[in-house]
């Protein structure tokens, strides 16, 4: 919670955590000043285009979130950005235990079992799909896909809105160097040579996996390893459909396959388009 003696925030991050936390602070403490401050890049976890909504996990405590996650995006004010096309997950025998883990969560939450089958599953979805038999199919009809720049559009818009609105400036640039004096920060020296007055300001990080440079760069204690934010990596690439694919994909359920992959290697799934 902002400290209401400090007028000034500055937020350091415009991805999901930066734009939600200027959302809310700009709601809930509409006197205070924002700023936020961001170097754009392609790289950045919350730059992409879509990003799927799932329900199941093997842990009950973040099945709840997720739960919480899906309501909001349903009934919340990017709800038009959701589609809730479904999700077929595969599962090898070697995840087989992930499965018997999400059904044992599902069931203490007072949730139904997921819907298992063969491949039949996946072909009364995909009918042209030569779907390897050796694997487990499941039906997962409540997950949803979130056109997700679209979605990140409208938040950076609402963001500088905000930080209009209060009198605060959206820099666009990275932070080279944090100052600080005992626990508190007291200046930012972006990467332009600018720098931002922060003795009166309360700072929230919200950079992600980046922290950790920042602060080394800042000599300052880094946290333990532990509570060190880590970069994730997921290899992706661009299909160029038609208009027609297009279509034919567009409302079709998102497939996942949790598990090591091998299956794939000596039964590969073929898809046509025509």
């Amino acid at each position: 919670m902002p400290d209401h003696k400090m007028g000034k925030v500055i937020i350091v991050g415009a991805g999901v955590f930066g734009l939600s936390a200027a959302l809310i602070i700009s709601q809930r403490w509409p006197n205070l000043q924002i700023s936020i401050v961001d170097k754009p890049s392609r790289n950045a976890p919350s730059q992409d285009i879509s990003k799927i909504v799932r329900i199941d996990y093997n842990n009950e405590p973040w099945m709840i979130e997720a739960l919480e996650a899906r309501r909001r995006w349903i009934s919340g004010p990017f709800a038009e950005f959701q589609r809730t096309v479904g999700r077929i997950v595969i599962h090898d025998k070697d995840d087989f235990s992930t499965l018997l883990d999400i059904d044992d969560t599902r069931t203490k939450l007072g949730l139904p079992t997921r819907q298992r089958g063969d491949e039949k599953l996946m072909q009364d979805k995909f009918p042209t799909t030569n779907a390897p038999p050796s694997l487990t199919y499941v039906s997962a009809p409540d997950d949803m896909i979130v056109d997700w720049a679209p979605c990140m559009s409208k938040a950076m818009e609402r963001a500088r809105q905000a930080c209009t609105d209060s009198g605060g400036i959206f820099y666009e640039s990275g932070v080279e160097t944090i100052i600080k004096k005992a626990s508190h920060i007291t200046a930012l020296v972006l990467e332009n040579g600018e720098e931002i007055n922060a003795d009166n300001a309360q700072v929230v990080l919200a950079v992600g996996p980046w922290l950790t440079q920042v602060l080394a760069t800042s000599d300052i204690r880094l946290p333990p390893n532990e509570r060190k934010p880590v970069a994730t990596g997921l290899f992706s690439y661009t299909v160029q459909l038609d208009k027609e694919q297009a279509k034919y994909f567009r409302d079709k359920p998102v497939v996942s396959h949790n598990g090591t992959g091998q299956s794939f290697s000596a039964d590969p799934f073929i898809l046509h388009t025509g």
